[in-house]
């Protein structure tokens, strides 16, 4: 933890504020990505016709206008 972090989050519980313990983020994150599905994503995108990756971008043209 970086030393604003440490400031902030002591600000914080000086004030009476709950901070989360570690193991309550791991189980609030491991909540909220269990519903994730990767298939489920990758079926969509494929049905929409999006592309994931960015390769199909083209660098831009250099400008040839002369001021």
């Amino acid at each position: 933890m970086n030393e604003q972090a440490y400031l902030t989050n002591n600000r914080l519980e000086a004030s009476g504020f709950k901070l989360d313990t570690p193991e309550e983020e791991a189980e609030k994150l491991s909540n909220a990505l269990s519903s994730f599905s990767y298939d489920t994503t990758e079926k969509s995108s494929k049905k929409s016709g999006r592309r994931t990756s960015s390769t199909n971008i083209s660098p831009s043209k250099p400008s040839t206008s002369k001021d």
